[in-house]
């Protein structure tokens, strides 16, 4: 008895109830959203990186244009990284409106195999 309480075994496990389609869309829309605002900020980033290593460049600061430099590839490499993100997201999305598409065909036909019957019998 006691080991049942200790462990854990006696407690019932609380289930979560499943998203509907639509709710999993909206989430999914919001983290498309999110990633964009981050990669327009990303983009701003890289831009700054930019104009920060030419005005070092024209200053003879070859050290620091460099660092600028460096710091714009990994910039980039975070923006491709989020690009690819969003673009499963999105075709996360166009399989979902699928999948309920699909379900809609499939009750209409159904409906219509029972209004067939029921027309026959």
């Amino acid at each position: 008895m006691a080991f049942s309480r200790l462990f854990g075994t006696n407690q019932k496990k609380t289930q979560k109830k499943a998203p509907t389609i639509n709710e999993s869309i909206q989430q999914l829309n919001q983290a498309v959203n999110q990633l964009g605002k981050r990669e327009a900020h990303l983009a701003k980033k890289i831009q700054i990186c930019v104009n920060n290593a030419k005005s070092k460049s024209k200053k003879m600061d070859k050290k620091g244009a460099m660092y600028e430099l460096k710091k714009k590839k990994q910039l980039e490499n975070q923006l491709q990284s989020i690009q690819g993100k969003k673009l499963n997201l999105e075709l996360q999305i166009l399989s979902l409106e699928d999948a309920a598409i699909n379900k809609s065909a499939i009750e209409a036909m159904d409906l219509a195999r029972i209004t067939m019957q029921r027309m026959v019998s």
